[in-house]
């Protein structure tokens, strides 16, 4: 896959081109730079990506009851004025809400 060469000349036509060229473009950069190790990088990237995401869920639960640590989880991302979720944790709550359901789903 080429991806160098696709990055060369995206480069070379945003920088000549519209200013929102880039917005349009973004996908295929995108591809470009995720390809950048050639398909065996971006396998193993994804599989890494997806390890950690495993890893930092497992960390809260080591050892721990799952309802204690889904209490902890729903207080960091409340707001005490009235329990709705801090503006700031809105983008992190539905990353709560995902562990839950793993954590659900594992163990019926």
């Amino acid at each position: 896959f080429p991806s160098n060469k696709i990055r060369e000349i995206l480069k070379q036509h945003i920088s000549n081109g519209p200013a929102n060229l880039q917005t349009l473009v973004e996908p295929i950069a995108t591809i470009a730079t995720n390809f950048e190790s050639g398909s065996q990088g971006y396998l193993i990237s994804v599989f890494r990506s997806i390890f950690e995401e495993y890893l930092n869920c497992e960390i809260l639960f080591q050892g721990r009851p799952r309802d204690v640590v889904m209490t902890e989880l729903r207080d960091k991302y409340k707001n005490p004025n009235g329990g709705a979720v801090k503006k700031s944790s809105r983008d992190e709550f539905p990353e709560v809400v995902k562990i839950a359901i793993s954590k659900n789903k594992e163990s019926k």
